[in-house]
């Protein structure tokens, strides 16, 4: 399955004349703070779940990987969120209701739907392989 980066009206603007990411440590950040807003949402759907989130790297071939076990997304939060640069997760109805059912206690780190652009400005290619419950599996 193929899948197309699209942005968001309001992204254009924050976007002009910005090199916002450019370091790859900028890159892991982004990634881990995306591996923690997803172990936040699975906790707030199951108050008892224990999140891991693992890095892999290869200084020699030039990767890292994040592994993470929180929520996952399916084709919806993919296309709506995740691959809509500058679009709010509560785009996602699934989502929108975990972080209402959160309030006050919501410690999503994302705020502007733009921290995966800091990959693009540090790699060639990206890949994400995601799952969410009984969804089909996601990969591009």
């Amino acid at each position: 399955m193929t899948m197309r980066f699209h942005a968001d009206e309001h992204v254009i603007d924050l976007l002009i004349g910005n090199l916002l990411y450019t370091t790859p440590d900028a890159a892991v950040r982004e990634l881990l703070q995306n591996a923690e807003d997803a172990c936040e949402l699975q906790r707030i759907k199951n108050p008892d779940f224990a999140a891991e989130i693992v890095v892999r790297y290869s200084a020699v071939g030039q990767w890292v990987e994040v592994i993470d076990n929180g929520l996952g997304m399916n084709e919806e939060a993919f296309e709506q969120s995740f691959a809509a640069v500058g679009a709010h997760k509560d785009r996602v109805s699934h989502i929108r209701a975990l972080l209402e059912q959160a309030g006050a206690a919501n410690r999503q780190i994302a705020r502007f739907g733009i921290g995966i652009l800091s990959c693009f400005g540090v790699a060639a290619s990206i890949f994400v392989y995601t799952k969410m419950d009984d969804s089909a599996p996601l990969a591009d």
